[in-house]
């Protein structure tokens, strides 16, 4: 991994510190991890979690609910943007939700002030947000499952040749299954998810000669083996290219910032933030030939 994708990389996990005299959902004010550690949660926010904090999409359902573990009245809610969630019951349709994020849900209850929290991740997978430098080199980008950079895709440790009868054995990740990226000259593994960048450039998806500015929006289908059960998955993903980084607009370089940092659900994000700052998705890949 070249430098300048490092540096880029790390925004994904930055912390926004800051304090916080009282909360509430409708006036959420960033608050420090420590303050988090040093404070134990109210007594009643015990009774404030989901049963599991993943969920899997099924394909044989339109919705599919999930609840609080026991009736809650209140005021609920999530960051980042992409949770489909009941703001009066705390329901969650984990179907309708954006997949592969991890998500702060909060809860205040009824007459009250102090905020309840909890996470969930709904499974799937994600593609940070990044700049990326091709004549240093930094022309692959994989796909982060569960929202966990690092962590292998479902089935990775797979042994193929411990049950030869074994027809989960022959199961595979599937990428592109409609073909719409690869129509569009986007180099992705149909097995991995990996996208070769320099070759998407090669294919001419920005132009037979690239053109500095351009971008395209790819929907990329998916299937896992996971407890998805193979269930049908999408995510929608913007490409850009740039001939030097120079030419990236200063508001795109804050989007790509924006969009990781809405990613750290160890912290509110300020009400005050802009709705985009809160805004994950489509992640922004931007591809950009040399430096200078």
């Amino acid at each position: 991994m070249q430098k300048t994708h490092q540096i880029f990389s790390l925004i994904y996990i930055l912390i926004i510190a800051a304090t916080m005299s009282c909360e509430t959902v409708d006036s959420i004010e960033s608050i420090s991890i420590a303050q988090q550690e040093s404070s134990p949660p109210p007594a009643h926010c015990a009774g404030f979690n989901y049963g599991d904090s993943v969920f899997f999409i099924d394909g044989t359902l339109i919705n599919k609910i999930v609840n609080t573990s026991s009736v809650l009245a209140g005021k609920f809610g999530a960051t980042p943007e992409g949770l489909s969630i009941d703001s009066l019951t705390g329901a969650i349709d984990v179907n309708l939700s954006d997949a592969g994020l991890k998500y702060e849900v909060y809860y205040v209850a009824t007459g009250g002030t102090d905020t309840c929290k909890t996470n969930v991740i709904i499974s799937g997978i994600d593609y940070l947000s990044s700049i990326n430098v091709l004549s240093e080199n930094d022309t692959l980008i994989s796909p982060v499952y569960n929202s966990q950079v690092g962590l292998g895709l479902p089935g990775d440790d797979d042994d193929d040749d411990d049950d030869e009868d074994d027809d989960d054995d022959d199961e595979q990740n599937e990428f592109d299954l409609s073909g719409s990226a690869q129509l569009l000259g986007v180099a992705i593994d149909t097995v991995t998810g990996a996208i070769n960048l320099q070759q998407t450039v090669d294919n001419g998806t920005f132009g037979v000669t690239p053109v500095s500015g351009t971008s395209q929006s790819v929907t990329i289908q998916y299937k896992l083996d996971d407890d998805s059960d193979r269930s049908l998955n999408s995510i929608n993903v913007t490409v850009y290219y740039y001939d030097k980084l120079t030419d990236v607009p200063q508001s795109l370089l804050d989007e790509v910032t924006n969009k990781n940092n809405s990613l750290n659900t160890s912290v509110y994000t300020s009400a005050r933030v802009s709705a985009l700052a809160r805004r994950p998705r489509p992640p922004a890949i931007i591809i950009v030939n040399t430096t200078r």
